[in-house]
């Protein structure tokens, strides 16, 4: 195999292209998947039977199905017109970035939710001294201390 075409200047600078746009989509998808990854984290150790079943259906459908055809269904359902921004086809990278973005976040949330749920007891502190002291799931389900909901209200935008 011949691959002496690597090193024109032409297909060289394609390649590094190619690269660039693949850094950008997983570090974007990563970054946003992660973030989208607390809403159904959080609806799966809901107490809330409708909110868990919401959860567990979007987790287990993407987790479910391959990446592949989770890309191929957006690209058909998300139809935009051609754009180019900074010589990038917006038409493309972001059906592109949605659907790694869906995926990262479905596997992502049972990651935070399998962390949360290790936890043996959580303990919150305001100024060294202890306020509430209970399992992960009273915590955040629902917590007896104003300062603890005030607090989680902050942290999770709720």
């Amino acid at each position: 195999m011949d691959f002496s075409f690597i090193l024109d200047p032409y297909y060289l600078g394609i390649l590094l292209q190619g690269l660039g746009m693949t850094l950008a989509l997983a570090i974007l998808s990563v970054i946003f998947g992660t973030l989208l990854g607390f809403i159904p984290a959080w609806l799966r150790l809901s107490k809330n039977k409708v909110l868990k079943f919401i959860g567990t259906a979007y987790v287990e459908i993407i987790r479910g199905t391959p990446l592949l055809v989770q890309v191929l269904l957006i690209y058909a359902v998300v139809q935009l017109p051609v754009t180019l921004f900074l010589g990038i086809d917006l038409s493309s990278f972001i059906p592109g970035m949605i659907a790694l973005l869906v995926n990262s976040s479905a596997y992502v949330s049972e990651v935070i939710r399998g962390g949360i749920l290790s936890v043996d007891k959580v303990i919150v502190m305001d100024q060294g001294v202890i306020i509430e002291e209970d399992t992960p799931e009273v915590i955040f389900g629902s917590p007896k201390n104003e300062r603890t909901k005030n607090f989680l209200k902050r942290v999770l935008q709720v």
